[in-house]
């Protein structure tokens, strides 16, 4: 009989859902470039796209760290989620300051 290894399918669901928030987020930003009728790369740059791209692009790294086959491998992978993790916050950060 087969088991089903749930923490498995937990760590690499991390990394799927990482990959899917960018996805996502890009997509947003496209179709708002398009009703807005300006260039997608100005939104790009707004704290607004950047903070949940960034967060996306941390739960990427952090889902690559937990299936990675080395340790070497597993740090680096966290060291460059936990970055991302906090820029995503500091542009969280901006986003709010800005708006009234």
């Amino acid at each position: 009989m087969n088991t089903i290894h749930w923490a498995f399918i937990a760590r690499h669901a991390v990394w799927i859902l990482g990959l899917a928030i960018v996805l996502a987020v890009w997509s947003y930003a496209d179709w708002q470039a398009h009703s807005r009728q300006i260039r997608r790369r100005v939104l790009l740059v707004t704290p607004l796209v950047l903070s949940p791209l960034c967060a996306g692009w941390a739960l990427f790294c952090i889902g690559m760290a937990l299936v990675s086959g080395s340790t070497w491998q597993s740090v680096a992978w966290s060291v460059v989620g936990l970055l991302l993790a906090g820029q995503a916050v500091w542009y969280w950060r901006a986003r709010h300051e800005t708006q009234p």
